[in-house]
């Protein structure tokens, strides 16, 4: 039957169902069961299947690398390849074999290393010249290696990592990274003190008006800099139960509203926070408290976590925090949707001013 419907409508149906790129291994060796059996169907099939079936390539095992780089398939399909990632123990794949594919893959623009593998030749990215979305995760990042120019990239999550608050310097300035617009720092330490990087120090001034946003944790910016509470560019810091005063924009993570006893404890705490904040100066940009959409439902279950609810949303009016409800997104997304879209008006009203 497949072979008498228009290949306009073949293509719709395969987009529609398995265009997009797979979030873990499981969905992602299950997509790529389904596109393979596809393939196998008929010759016409498997013309439309097989760029999908590279549109996002994983490397799981050294034997996965290997067999990318020997296919003779990967002169013809590689280009079709849009989401690369390796995620594999070091010592098995070097940072160099990671990286160094764009002759294979020359049209990446979603890059994903997770391969504990110190790098040693961070100009290898600068080859992906297609490269938006860059995630480096449980890499240790030599102090003396130089920084790349990525004149495309949009968004940077580091996560995890090694990296010296000089080399953050050289790297994280609008110069060398000038469409860049998010930037996620989650779990960065400096490799010779063990430091969490200072981000007020690492971020060029150069850089910020371009941003959108940056997120990122108290351990990485203090709630009362300067830069956590402004809006150039808007900062979301995770986790503000445990501070001592309310940045300009936090957000409470889904994991402590899972059971009612969490979230009780955790309400209590956030009225705490918000008890002790100042109401800002009418001029002032609001303070933007965002809560999970799992916060919400647990409220209707339970009349104690319900009563909190509307008692911190009553205090949260008194003291002018404006509180934003956001959807339960997958990890793989790292940004909140709802704070991007926030962020996104916030630049688009300071550029029209």
């Amino acid at each position: 039957m497949g072979d008498r419907l228009p290949v306009d409508v073949l293509l719709s149906i395969l987009d529609d169902e398995l265009s997009g790129f797979a979030h873990g291994h499981d969905e992602y060796r299950d997509r790529q069961q389904t596109l393979r059996s596809v393939c196998l169907a008929s010759r016409r099939l498997r013309a439309l299947a097989q760029p999908l079936l590279w549109r996002q390539v994983a490397i799981r095992r050294r034997d996965h690398w290997d067999h990318l780089v020997a296919s003779p398939a990967v002169s013809r399909l590689g280009q079709h390849a849009r989401r690369y990632e390796v995620a594999i123990g070091a010592g098995t794949l070097t940072f160099d074999e990671s990286v160094d594919v764009a002759d294979k893959l020359p049209n990446i623009v979603d890059m994903r290393l997770m391969d504990r593998a110190p790098p040693v030749n961070l100009l290898l990215f600068e080859r992906h010249t297609h490269l938006r979305r860059l995630y480096l995760g449980f890499l240790i990042i030599d102090q003396g290696a130089p920084v790349p120019c990525l004149p495309q990239l949009e968004e940077l999550y580091i996560r995890r990592s090694a990296l010296s608050l000089d080399m953050a310097k050289e790297w994280l300035q609008a110069e060398r990274l000038p469409a860049l617009l998010v930037l996620h720092c989650v779990g960065v330490q400096d490799p010779a003190t063990g430091q969490a990087l200072a981000l007020a120090d690492a971020l060029s001034p150069d850089l910020l008006p371009q941003l959108d946003l940056v997120q990122t944790t108290p351990q990485h910016l203090s709630p009362r800099d300067p830069l956590a509470q402004g809006v150039v560019p808007p900062v979301l810091l995770f986790s503000p139960v445990a501070l001592d005063a309310l940045p300009r924009h936090s957000l409470c993570q889904p994991v402590h509203f899972a059971k009612k006893a969490t979230a009780v404890l955790f309400l209590r705490k956030l009225l705490t926070l918000l008890d002790g904040a100042t109401r800002p100066d009418p001029a002032e940009p609001r303070f933007v408290l965002f809560l999970p959409s799992k916060l919400r439902a647990l409220a209707t279950q339970h009349t104690d976590v319900a009563s909190g609810v509307q008692v911190l949303e009553e205090l949260a009016r008194a003291k002018d925090v404006r509180v934003r409800w956001t959807s339960e997104s997958l990890e793989a997304d790292l940004v909140s949707r709802e704070f991007w879209q926030y962020a996104r008006g916030v630049k688009a009203a300071r550029d029209g001013a």
